[in-house]
């Protein structure tokens, strides 16, 4: 980085960080575009949030599984399996697989992605 310029990040209404960069301090502004505002710091978006323009500690995700159970699930929610989206709008679900192993993930934004090893 070079000694004129600041670390920046672009975030959401939500407060969801969609672009870390570098840029000369007075550019900092222009860097919210699309809807978006900017903001100097150097936040890391897979933990922190910037609600209100203040980076904070993404909420820790409550969901947990319990054999083929995923509980607890915030609504709405996004559960990923092995790549694959599904849109929950539901607290509890019922995995349905065969035999195998399978990578399952909680999406839920302010909430911190959450990831699980299902063996069957």
């Amino acid at each position: 980085m070079n000694v004129n310029e600041v670390n920046y990040f672009s975030y959401d209404a939500k407060g969801k960080i969609i672009w870390r960069g570098t840029c000369s301090p007075f550019m900092v502004a222009a860097q919210g575009i699309d809807g978006l505002t900017a903001a100097i710091g150097n936040p890391d978006p897979a933990i922190q949030y910037a609600p209100d323009g203040v980076i904070a500690a993404r909420p820790a995700n409550p969901t947990t599984l319990s054999g083929l159970t995923l509980a607890s699930l915030p609504i709405p929610c996004v559960i990923v399996i092995d790549g694959q989206r599904h849109a929950c709008e539901e607290d509890t679900v019922e995995l349905d697989f065969g035999p195998g192993e399978y990578a399952v993930k909680v999406e839920a934004f302010p909430c911190r992605d959450t990831d699980f090893t299902v063996r069957v």
